[in-house]
């Protein structure tokens, strides 16, 4: 994720007076992500990289966050180091009081972007310690895509409809292209057009939202009395087409809780 939100801010407008930066034990990442062209910075080294930057995103796995808290920001070498920076943590399952607690100050904002992040088109739940924060960071948190302010106890149900969800989508754009290469088309050409058809319809419920109207309204606007559209519809509701999405979500939100 954090390779996401990194291709995404070197693509935005706002970063072009900014040089990205990063530190990481593993290298090679750094290697990874600068294949087509360097759009981060690699510093040598921990304290070198505290020293140069002063809005930190922290991209390890939560059951890292101890012994990263020990080897450090509690090592008397980072200690200070981290005195007045802001931490935009993309961890999940770690709490605002968790890194409160770890890094010993009170500036800290949480994020849970999605994989969308990468063509800076994002969907990203965002809660800190204060709104100041939020505020004053908005240029960053936008740069990568639209954030939503949820309250923190939401974030594992954001994490299912909007973290995990695009590969739901993926599904569904295939399952559709498939059924085209069925009739004969070829795969490329039909996933193509439902990817296109995908981000023009969300585009279009975004739209009709400001009218008061939801995705179940615009389904008749599109069925016409007894036309194929509808014949559709019934068909995946006769296959519980809803109810198994909904099943779905319950998987997610019963994983992440276990």
């Amino acid at each position: 994720m954090a390779g996401s939100i990194i291709e995404g801010m070197s693509k935005s407008p706002a970063f072009d007076n900014f040089i990205l930066s990063g530190f990481d034990h593993h290298s090679n990442k750094f290697e990874q992500l600068n294949a087509q062209q360097e759009i981060i910075k690699k510093s040598d080294n921990l304290e070198e990289f505290l020293k140069n930057n002063d809005v930190i995103f922290l991209g390890i796995k939560p059951q890292s966050l101890t012994t990263f808290a020990k080897n450090c920001v509690d090592d008397v070498k980072y200690t200070t180091l981290w005195n007045n920076k802001v931490i935009i943590s993309m961890m999940g399952a770690t709490s605002l009081e968790q890194l409160t607690n770890t890094f010993h100050h009170p500036n800290i904002i949480r994020i849970m972007p999605n994989i969308n992040a990468a063509i800076s088109q994002a969907t990203s739940a965002i809660c800190a310690s204060n709104q100041e924060l939020i505020n004053k960071y908005e240029t960053v948190l936008n740069s990568f895509g639209d954030t939503y302010i949820i309250a923190e106890k939401d974030f594992e149900l954001f994490a299912a409809i909007a973290g995990s969800a695009p590969a739901i989508v993926y599904l569904f754009i295939d399952a559709i292209a498939n059924s085209a290469v069925k009739q004969g088309m070829k795969k490329d050409l039909a996933t193509k057009i439902v990817a296109s058809m995908v981000e023009a319809s969300g585009a279009y419920v975004q739209e009709k939202l400001a009218w008061n109207q939801n995705a179940r309204n615009l389904i008749d606007v599109v069925s016409s009395p007894g036309g194929t559209t509808i014949k559709g519809i019934l068909s995946l509701e006769k296959n519980k087409f809803a109810a198994s999405l909904n099943q779905a979500i319950e998987a997610m939100l019963s994983k992440d809780k276990n």
